[in-house]
């Protein structure tokens, strides 16, 4: 094969590549701008659902101020539980007085006004000892 002749399909070869790059790109573009727009849809929803306290800052309006130290958002971080009185010491149980240890814990949810789904886990991250 001559050596011309190669040159040529290659250059035609990157032609080819740099065209699906560029089909690609556009495919991303299309599906991100397509999330861009599921993810305001849901924060809509999110913001005026009434069962959905949790979105309500202190000054009862969504997105007041407490969201931000509640980590809005907890599907970005699974693990993360997010409260506004973090520096309020939740009690931990040994396995003793588990009636006043759950008053306790309702009081501190109340005060704390803990997503409804975090309670459980919350909970279950503060029973130590003889409790486990």
């Amino acid at each position: 094969m001559a050596e011309g002749t190669r040159v040529v399909e290659l250059r035609k070869d990157v032609e080819g590549l740099k065209e699906q790059l560029r089909l690609s790109a556009k495919r991303s573009k299309k599906s991100i701008e397509e999330l861009g727009g599921m993810i305001a849809a849901i924060v809509v929803v999110m913001t005026n659902n009434p069962h959905n306290n949790h979105n309500q800052g202190q000054s009862g309006k969504a997105g007041g101020e407490s969201q931000g130290n509640r980590g809005h958002y907890a599907g970005a971080n699974a693990y993360h539980i997010p409260t506004k009185c973090s520096q309020v010491e939740f009690l931990r149980f040994n396995g003793e007085d588990l009636r006043g240890w759950i008053y306790i814990c309702e009081q501190f949810f109340d005060v704390d006004d803990t997503w409804f789904d975090a309670k459980v886990k919350l909970a279950i991250v503060h029973i130590e000892g003889n409790a486990l």
